[in-house]
């Protein structure tokens, strides 16, 4: 009798070393290069606060016999970032980083204060080390929200001041609250804070009581910062637009403007744009366009007739400032209209 013989292939599973997380790898993968981080410190941030600025420190170590150059972060989410951003970790030794995270887009229930569990993930982009680059590193904890505010966006003339609930933002707490801090510009407003009668529900109106008369069109963020008696803390910011007339506009942009400011190379920087109706008529925009390369416009989901949300995102690649506009076909009642949203921010290397 004939024996057949038979090849049995073996399929070799590496396991990856990360943030108290594994990874299995296919066939043909440099093993180096998906193990050469370890991240040694830092997995679990505990339970925080949905603060606008999270910071956890993190340890990585190269575990590699050679040099590893980071020369910068992917992140699972657009509200992380990693400082440094680029760094040199020589064998064996270790390196201290700071993720940074914006909670307040973190999907709560509104009910209690029970805290929802929450993933951030980051990795590293390394050079000389394979095509795979470096693992995903993940860190957990809780996040509980203290507060809400609504609305966060308003827009207002000088006669609105009196006549529309948009001039006041309802805050509501979940715990009794220390104090609430308000910081905003004060030449072009005066804003106050005011506890509810009711001191059961922990309640504040922030009231804008009044603004500057504006000669043009104006905006700017109104931080509310609010401390519970235990001196935790927890901020959020409400974007404030001037109209010098807006009924000259059929459909008004929110922010006014983009300005992001001096960011390092590697950041990723996002703004949440709205446009909307002051007299309530329906409108629809035809086509949107960006005269920057690198600025990516998507439609987000909180759109109706009256309002179109959209996010603005795009990473800085570049030295020195980077501007432009985002421009907007928008149709009602027949009539298309172009309205330009301008953008300006700086790459810096540092």
């Amino acid at each position: 009798m004939k024996l057949n013989h038979v090849l049995t292939t073996a399929i070799l599973l590496i396991t990856v070393v990360g943030c108290d997380k594994k990874t299995t790898v296919e066939p043909g993968t440099k093993t180096e290069s998906r193990s050469s981080l370890k991240c040694v410190s830092g997995s679990n941030f505990g339970i925080v606060w949905d603060n606008s600025n999270v910071q956890i420190p993190i340890v990585l170590k190269n575990t590699r016999t050679a040099s590893l150059q980071i020369d910068g972060f992917d992140h699972s989410c657009s509200c992380t970032s990693v400082y440094p951003t680029h760094a040199t970790i020589k064998p064996g030794e270790s390196k201290a980083f700071n993720v940074i995270v914006d909670l307040t887009s973190t999907r709560i229930d509104t009910k209690g204060i029970d805290p929802v569990p929450k993933q951030v993930k980051i990795r590293p982009i390394t050079s000389g080390i394979g095509p795979q680059g470096s693992s995903w590193i993940s860190m957990e904890g809780q996040v509980r929200r203290m507060f809400t505010i609504e609305p966060d966006r308003i827009i207002l003339s000088k006669n609105d001041v009196d006549t529309r609930s948009d001039a006041t933002v309802i805050l509501s707490s979940r715990v009794p609250l220390k104090k609430v801090e308000l910081e905003y510009d004060r030449s072009l407003a005066i804003v106050t804070a005011e506890r509810s009668a009711n001191q059961a529900n922990h309640q504040y109106s922030i009231k804008i009581k009044s603004i500057k008369s504006p000669t043009h069109d104006t905006d700017f963020d109104l931080n509310i910062s609010c401390h519970d008696e235990l001196n935790n803390h927890s901020t959020k910011r409400v974007r404030v637009a001037i109209a010098a007339n807006p009924e000259e506009k059929p459909v008004q942009i929110l922010p006014e403007r983009i300005a992001w400011g001096r960011a390092i190379q590697g950041t990723t920087l996002t703004e949440q744009i709205s446009l909307f109706s002051p007299k309530g008529v329906s409108f629809r925009v035809v086509d949107v366009k960006s005269s920057m390369p690198d600025l990516k416009i998507s439609k987000l989901e909180n759109s109706n007739a009256l309002t179109r949300s959209y996010k603005a995102q795009t990473s800085v690649k570049q030295y020195g400032a980077m501007q432009g506009t985002i421009d907007f076909w928008v149709e009602q009642e027949g009539i298309v209209t172009k309205l330009a949203l301008p953008v300006r921010y700086y790459g810096s290397g540092s």
